[in-house]
């Protein structure tokens, strides 16, 4: 054993000349409130603990490729600064009294909870100061869901609410215009419709069937339909052409009688096949008329004169039975259609 009667109770160290004295308490080695190497200092923490502190201001450098473990606690009123922080307790909870700061303003939490990205004074729990993304499905907690006349809209401030939506005015997008009510027409008066792929419409409405399988305009009326299915106006703006709900077209005149009504003339470059032709007033023949069958019960003339019916040529392949024709209180005698024609 190495006694050194001179030297108790006290730490060691060799001087310049390697010799063993005594250490100087708060100079060589830290001693509780006293300074070690000018530089540091135990001190109470704001836990009531002894804690290491700086007498400067000087920051804190841990340099080297290991792993510098702090087993107690760091508390500082300044910066600290390092590559990254690993944290590796899975139930320890790390708390910042202050404002979490990444890069410049890229990320921010501040002291009452609001996070921002891409801003330092994020006014929300989270503000973003660019584009966002959300890949999956955003919610909101206090918006369930909108019913009735509202919808998710934003107020003045930006902020995302359910709020109604109102019945009156007019209000267009998108080349439309609807005044709230069940209405919808062209924002424009030239703007054309057209129902298919083209980018070239010619009309006001058109058209394009998808394939020749596909029926190109389909109407379908309310069942026990009143109104007319389509009404046409006329370039004075008074309705001309209907086809009302019993199935009648009327063109010229708004009440058709029949499957077809004409009111105006009617000119046909081809033949006209009818199984009953019944003229009400004049019927006028200016080239040759053949009736290929014909006799006392096929052809009859309800009402004829010399001014009320007028032939250029007739020409009929079969007659039988008499004809008698009468002016005013002359008439002639029976016509045998067989021998006298």
């Amino acid at each position: 054993n190495l006694a050194l009667p001179s030297l108790t109770s006290t730490l060691l160290k060799t001087n310049s000349q390697g010799q063993l004295v005594a250490a100087v308490a708060g100079t060589d080695y830290l001693a509780p409130s006293s300074t070690f190497g000018k530089a540091w200092e135990i001190v109470s923490n704001i836990f009531g603990q002894s804690a290491l502190a700086p007498t400067t201001t000087q920051n804190i450098l841990v340099n080297g490729i290991g792993t510098s473990t702090i087993a107690g606690g760091l508390e500082t009123w300044r910066q600290i600064g390092a590559p990254y922080f690993n944290a590796t307790s899975t139930s320890a909870t790390t708390t910042l009294a202050g404002q979490l700061t990444v890069g410049s303003n890229a990320f921010n939490v501040l002291s009452n909870g609001n996070v921002g990205v891409g801003t330092a004074v994020p006014g929300y729990k989270l503000e973003v100061n660019g584009t966002a993304k959300i890949v999956n499905t955003f919610t909101l907690g206090t918006v369930a869901s909108c019913s009735g006349s509202q919808a998710l809209q934003t107020d003045a401030s930006g902020n995302v609410l359910c709020g109604s939506i109102s019945t009156g005015g007019a209000s267009s997008g998108g080349g439309w215009t609807t005044n709230n009510t069940g209405r919808v027409s062209l924002s424009t008066t030239t703007d054309q419709v057209v129902v298919g792929a083209s980018t070239t419409p010619y009309a006001k409405f058109g058209i394009l069937s998808g394939s020749t399988a596909t029926t190109t305009l389909a109407i379908l009326p309310a069942p026990s339909q009143v109104a007319n299915i389509i009404d046409i106006y006329n370039t004075a703006g008074n309705l001309d052409t209907v086809f009302n709900s019993s199935g009648f077209l009327g063109v010229g005149t708004t009440s058709p009688g029949s499957r077809l009504s004409v009111a105006g003339n009617i000119y046909a470059n081809g033949n006209i096949t009818g199984a009953n032709v019944i003229a009400t007033g004049t019927l006028a023949v200016s080239g040759q008329s053949i009736l290929g069958y014909a006799s006392s019960t096929g052809i009859s003339t309800g009402y004829a004169s010399s001014t009320s019916a007028f032939f250029g040529n007739l020409s009929i392949a079969n007659l039988s039975g008499f004809l008698k024709a009468t002016a005013g209180s002359v008439s002639t005698a029976l016509i045998s259609l067989t021998s006298d024609v």
